[in-house]
């Protein structure tokens, strides 16, 4: 699954994703939907637009 959501992204939050990606392969995080959706959240919808 996150690899199909990430193949949509583009612009600004594909170039994010793959330095994302690269910082979570660094630690030897799992590439999971959970940890994509956290991040993606963090980045582009902050706590207060989710409510």
């Amino acid at each position: 699954m996150v690899t199909l959501a990430t193949y949509q992204l583009l612009g600004d939050a594909e170039c994010w994703w793959g330095n994302t990606s690269l910082l979570m392969e660094a630690a030897f995080e799992e590439f999971t939907w959970e940890n994509f959706k956290r991040k993606f959240l963090a980045k582009y919808f902050p706590e207060t637009a989710r409510e």
